[in-house]
């Protein structure tokens, strides 16, 4: 039969669940469909039994954002490109660690896509079905289960300018294609409000035509034309009831309701009104079953690997240190005086080792404590060195540090004659941190330099914290 899997579209009123095959020479067929109340009666249904499924996740729960590449990443391959995508991310004003987060990139024309969710988040969702006894091979978030229904029926539509708007029982979603670029709206008003309050659907169609003209003033398209095609799916027993407010709103746009099925095979043809219920938990499945030109994106699957944390050896020192560096300069200083010291006593043994050269019985202990007072001339020798690279890593850091840089913390390590430092700091915008960052690149002495992670400004935090990696010589 091929591949089988249960598309779940959980939702707070009621669970769609789409049983779909993959067949030979990528055929995609409807095995069934089913209506659940409550996830308990969803786990009791013969239906679900023994089943692997994929889930939707809330719109509201992913971070989804969009950047530019330039030509040259846009235009990668393999491995390569994969790599230029991940540095390309990591050094962007994100509001969150990645590695906190399950995440997954795809790409049209010259925009990168992240799709991004806490793991604690993706974790809840993913142990309500786990609990039931089920089996939870993926997550995709809704709007790129629905952009996957759409572009797998109307293949045409890619070409074209569209909008989809799904109507939940809690909030609803607005997904505008334009210029082969997403943009996303959760929307708070969701069908169960629709569908209690009279004027909900004027109000609701007025919140969505501003969107759009906000949409179009701060995304002027490139070819001047404006979308004009809107698909309906979701939650709502008459669609009829919101399709004659939202044309009297947006008279130039083409709306109807988006039926899902025109290229699935199916032994059972769901009525008219069931299909747009359907769309969502069949765009999941067309997700994970990945038939072209469907996105691939499964945010169960780990992307990215948690950061090695290097530890220094039993004789590595942890620095920290102030921007004035006067206490390692008062070491330095010592270490100076101690060397110093050091070497004087090392020629008055050089010249009892020459003068005990006859008197045999000392001459062992005599030669062990030359080797002891070597071995310690080679640990200040290196020791000096290291505070040397690192006295003129702080100058540098201080001459291209913008005044509303804040240093917080150096951390460093001597590794085969060079220096690696590892800075944590805080500024009032990311503009400041790159500013940082150019000007450190501009130094001879300083290779490497580059910022491994970032936070951004959002509730009571008034300033972003960046912790900033490069190698001195």
């Amino acid at each position: 039969m091929g591949k089988r899997i249960v598309g779940l579209d959980i939702d707070e009123n009621s669970i769609v669940a789409t049983e779909l095959f993959f067949k030979e020479k990528g055929k995609v067929s409807l095995g069934g469909y089913k209506v659940f109340a409550d996830l308990k009666s969803l786990s009791q249904d013969p239906f679900l039994k023994k089943s692997a499924v994929v889930m939707s996740l809330p719109t509201q729960a992913v971070l989804f954002r969009t950047f530019r590449l330039a030509p040259s990443l846009a235009k990668g391959k393999g491995q390569a490109r994969a790599k230029d995508h991940t540095a390309f991310l990591l050094h962007q004003n994100l509001p969150f660690k990645l590695e906190e987060c399950f995440w997954d990139t795809f790409t049209l024309s010259t925009e990168l896509n992240l799709i991004a969710v806490k793991k604690e988040v993706m974790h809840r969702y993913v142990t309500q079905v786990e609990e039931l006894g089920l089996k939870c091979l993926g997550v995709a978030p809704a709007f790129v289960a629905l952009y996957n229904v759409l572009i797998y029926n109307y293949p045409e539509k890619e070409k074209e300018k569209w909008a989809i708007l799904n109507i939940r029982s809690s909030a609803s979603d607005l997904l505008i294609y334009e210029d082969k670029r997403l943009w996303l709206y959760p929307l708070s008003m969701g069908s169960l409000y629709l569908e209690e309050d009279p004027q909900a659907p004027s109000r609701f169609s007025l919140e969505i035509q501003q969107i759009f003209n906000t949409h179009y003033l701060q995304n002027p398209s490139a070819t001047q034309k404006r979308a004009t095609s809107l698909n309906l799916c979701g939650r709502m027993n008459n669609f009829g009831d919101i399709i004659s407010p939202l044309r009297d709103a947006m008279g130039d746009f083409e709306i109807k309701a988006l039926e899902p099925l025109r290229k699935i095979d199916s032994s059972e043809k769901p009525s008219p009104e069931n299909q747009q219920p359907m769309a969502l938990s069949l765009g999941v499945g067309l997700t994970y079953l990945k038939p072209d030109p469907c996105f691939t994106i499964n945010l169960i699957k780990e992307k990215i690997k948690a950061e090695v944390i290097l530890k220094w050896r039993a004789t590595a020192r942890k620095a920290a240190i102030s921007l004035g560096g006067l206490v390692l300069a008062i070491l330095l200083l010592l270490d100076i005086s101690l060397f110093n010291s050091f070497q004087k006593k090392m020629a008055v043994y050089k010249n009892i080792n020459y003068l005990s050269s006859s008197v045999s019985p000392q001459v062992r202990v005599l030669k062990d404590e030359k080797e002891k007072l070597q071995k310690m001339q080679d640990y200040l020798g290196k020791k000096l060195g290291q505070q040397e690279l690192l006295l003129k890593a702080l100058a540098e850091i201080s001459r291209g540090k913008p005044k509303d840089v804040e240093i917080q913390e150096v951390e460093a390590k001597n590794k085969e004659g060079r220096l690696l430092v590892d800075l944590s700091g805080s500024a009032s915008d990311y503009e400041d941190v790159n500013i940082f960052l150019v000007n450190l690149k501009k130094n001879e002495d300083i290779k490497d330099a580059k910022i491994f992670s970032s936070t951004f400004p959002s509730g009571a935090a008034k300033a972003i914290t960046f912790k900033l990696h490069f190698e001195a010589e």
